[in-house]
């Protein structure tokens, strides 16, 4: 029987008349691409990272406790908001253009890459005073305490750290180097846990150090990064910057107003939480959430597989096989995922002590949000192949005002909970809706190639 593929037309004898081994080949077919192999060495070094996460956060919680731990989980989320922010839809936009012309204009991509580098590093420096001058204002909104400024102060500098991180990883993405991809997460955890472990242990045992080593230590993964990338691609012989930045921002400029949206509301549950319940309440809602890094790990190393890939789609067959691929083994990762997830509530527990009992229910509800998040944002991904960044941004957008407007309704009458059912609908009103436009007007294409205008 032949063996379906990823890109073009079913081949003869490649149909199944029961959805059963239809989902066979689906499986077939997604192991034996390349993109899988890809997509398995990021997941094999995120899956190793996040077990060392789990293992650290099983450590943090037990021994700060609620309130301290909710401290940190605050001070983590301030970090990736400052990263997202410095952001401005770089990544995905440098990997959109290396897809493009890597092969054909090496040179062309290396001065793109450089161009990237300068803008976000003075994006960085610009937000990282900022956030300093606004330490002690951030402190007073999230902790009710103005003495806890150097909190948000060391969170700003975390989120500079995560913003290079990022960038290390656009680069080697660009360049399809999936391995070391999937190195870098795992250098930051493992060094993250030594620090934590030697502090937590050690004489020095305080909350700032603690807060310290844990923004802190992703930056040994960072400088490992600035050894691992092209060196053409921090120094290129000639570009010119300007040049290189406008035509960057016929990639990005509606994906920047997306990223902004999202940075300032990716982690607005966390945000919320602190400055309308408590640390203690942030504290078991960090516990849920950490439970769930294993499926948003997932997503990102198949989104880091997919994306070189998808970006070089251009006809409705393309398309359409793509999507019909993500929708039927999305169905079997929801399902499998869900009826996984009941044995594992009461486990948490004991796992991270009584105290955070009731993180388990939380934790139920964010899993399921984030399995059905997973084929939709692979599904998403045909946005950029299909020359509609303005949907992104759009989608984004929607998705942080629903998320506000749900946490601001339900924090005040459910706690924890509320942030969990909030995302749980955002996914499926705004990402549901976003997967089925797309999979609508790859319908409505013509057979064809798609043009530039597309």
């Amino acid at each position: 029987m032949a063996q379906e593929n990823w890109d073009g037309p079913p081949a003869p004898g490649a149909r199944f008349p029961t959805i059963g081994r239809r989902l066979v080949s689906d499986l077939r077919a997604a192991l034996g691409a390349p993109t899988s192999r890809h997509a398995g060495l990021v997941l094999t070094g995120n899956a190793l990272a996040g077990a060392i996460g789990f293992v650290v956060a099983i450590i943090l919680s037990r021994q700060l406790g609620p309130v301290a731990f909710g401290i940190l989980t605050t001070a983590a989320a301030t970090a990736i908001t400052v990263s997202g922010l410095m952001d401005f839809g770089l990544s995905v936009g440098l990997v959109r253009f290396a897809a493009l012309y890597l092969a054909s204009e090496p040179g062309r991509v290396d001065g793109m890459l450089s161009t990237a580098l300068v803008t976000r590093a003075a994006g960085s420096l610009v937000l990282l005073v900022l956030g300093w001058m606004a330490s002690p204002i951030l402190a007073g909104l999230l902790f009710h305490e103005v003495a806890y400024w150097w909190v948000m102060a060391l969170a700003v500098l975390g989120g500079v750290v995560l913003s290079g991180i990022a960038h290390v990883n656009a680069v080697l993405q660009a360049y399809q180097r999936f391995a070391l991809v999937g190195l870098l997460p795992l250098v930051a955890t493992t060094a993250r846990m030594l620090l934590v472990v030697a502090i937590v242990f050690g004489p020095l045992f305080t909350l700032s150090s603690t807060l310290a080593a844990f923004l802190l230590a992703p930056a040994i993964a960072l400088l490992l990064g600035g050894f691992l990338v092209p060196r053409s691609s921090l120094w290129p012989v000639a570009t010119d910057h300007r040049r290189n930045l406008a035509e960057l921002s016929v990639f990005i400029k509606w994906l920047s107003l997306g990223f902004v949206v999202n940075a300032l509301f990716s982690r607005v549950d966390v945000l919320l939480l602190s400055s309308m319940r408590d640390s203690q309440t942030v504290g078991i809602y960090g516990v849920a959430y950490q439970l769930t890094l294993p499926v948003t790990m997932t997503i990102g190393a198949a989104a880091a597989a997919l994306t070189p890939k998808v970006s070089c789609y251009t006809s409705r067959v393309q398309y359409l096989r793509y999507a019909g691929h993500i929708v039927r083994l999305g169905l079997l990762w929801v399902v499998a995922g869900t009826a996984l997830s009941f044995p594992l509530v009461p486990l948490v527990g004991v796992i991270f002590g009584p105290a955070y009992a009731e993180a388990g229910g939380i934790f139920q509800i964010l899993l399921v949000g984030w399995l059905i998040a997973t084929p939709l944002c692979l599904i998403g991904l045909l946005a950029t192949a299909m020359n509609l960044p303005q949907l992104l941004a759009v989608t984004t957008s929607a998705q942080s005002v629903v998320t506000a407007v749900g946490n601001f309704a339900l924090i005040p009458w459910l706690g924890a909970y509320g942030p969990a059912f909030t995302f749980l609908a955002a996914v499926i009103l705004c990402q549901g809706s976003v997967a089925v436009f797309i999979i609508q007007r790859a319908r409505r294409m013509p057979l064809e190639p798609m043009g530039e205008a597309g």
